[in-house]
């Protein structure tokens, strides 16, 4: 079994955009996707994009798109699948929390009615994706 040696939490990209709308109830529709890779010989990551974004026919006071890279390094590598499929599961289980945290303390720290994403169960959520 491989063994991971230590993970680190990169922001690549952080973006709000008011929309001027004026108050009023609104639907969140967030948009998340995930995308996984190897950097060197030990060291993969898992990379979690978030974005919301006012549309024509579903209205929402901001855009917004995070994208937060979890770092993952491990000790000796086994198999390549064993750790893709870590990354796709728990690693997103690891990552996630900080992308929530990060969209409540960013909106509301923009001054915005703090956005609050819901707790996912990745195994569903990712679950046809590869």
């Amino acid at each position: 079994m491989t063994k991971m040696r230590k993970m680190s939490l990169v922001t690549n990209k952080v973006e709000v955009t008011n929309n001027f709308l004026p108050n009023g109830q609104f639907n969140l529709n967030p948009s998340m996707t995930l995308r996984t890779g190897k950097i060197s010989e030990n060291v993969f990551f898992n990379e979690l994009n978030l974005e919301i974004k006012d549309k024509e026919e579903e209205r929402f006071p901001i855009n917004l798109f995070v994208s937060l890279k979890g770092i993952f390094e491990f000790e000796e590598i086994e198999s390549e699948v064993e750790v893709f499929d870590f990354l796709k599961l728990q690693g997103v289980q690891m990552v996630f929390p900080y992308l929530r945290a990060m969209v409540s303390s960013i909106t509301s720290s923009s001054m915005f009615a703090p956005v609050i994403l819901p707790i996912i169960d990745v195994s569903q959520f990712f679950k046809d994706k590869n």
